[in-house]
């Protein structure tokens, strides 16, 4: 099917076909913002989980980073991007503690 535009289709055989559907546009542009940075500092960590928690409860912030702080990219920044960005900061803890002490083979005392 040849779509030409997004009121007429064309099957292979040129028989009108009923409109398509419309392509959404999609921005591929490079992103100007750190997703999971809250605070604007170009870092992820657990000042963002402070200031994320901050911005939900009403408090002012200095600074914050709206586009950051929406860490599941719905357009609203809510308790749901706390979840995940606090999530992920303790994946990444558990991550780095397992290459810095890799689990041993060597019995317990006593076992």
């Amino acid at each position: 099917m040849l779509c030409l535009s997004a009121t007429v289709c064309k099957a292979q055989d040129d028989i009108p076909l009923p409109a398509c559907p419309k392509t959404p546009e999609i921005d591929l542009s490079p992103m100007s913002f750190v997703i999971g940075d809250a605070n604007g500092d170009g870092d992820v960590n657990d000042g963002d989980v402070t200031t994320l928690g901050n911005y939900i409860v009403g408090k002012e912030l200095p600074a914050f980073d709206e586009d950051g702080a929406d860490v599941n990219l719905d357009g609203i920044v809510s308790i749901a991007d706390a979840t995940i960005l606090i999530d992920y900061l303790i994946i990444r803890a558990l991550q780095l503690s397992r290459s810095l002490y890799p689990p041993t083979t060597t019995p317990l005392p006593g076992g």
